[in-house]
């Protein structure tokens, strides 16, 4: 598999964080979030079968489900307005 593109890094706790990319699977260009975790205790973090990966055609659906999770969890009160990172 060819090296991904890394878009964004976030952080999940203090020993994972989710990774966006884009990549190459099988011959398709995909868009991956996946889990990274330190499994040894070395630093090192390794991907994990946590995540999706989905071929770039569907990240315009994936990008309006999200923003419509954004919505609703601001209606309930579920989300402020101050971004956390």
């Amino acid at each position: 598999m060819p090296t991904p593109t890394i878009i964004a890094i976030l952080p999940k706790n203090g020993s994972q964080e989710v990774r966006c990319s884009l990549t190459k699977y099988k011959q398709h260009q995909c868009a991956d979030m996946r889990v990274y975790a330190d499994f040894g205790g070395d630093g090192v973090l390794k991907p994990t079968q946590k995540g999706i990966c989905i071929r770039i055609e569907m990240l315009p659906a994936l990008s309006d489900a999200i923003q419509k999770i954004e919505t609703e969890a601001r209606r309930l009160g579920l989300l402020s307005d101050r971004a956390v990172v």
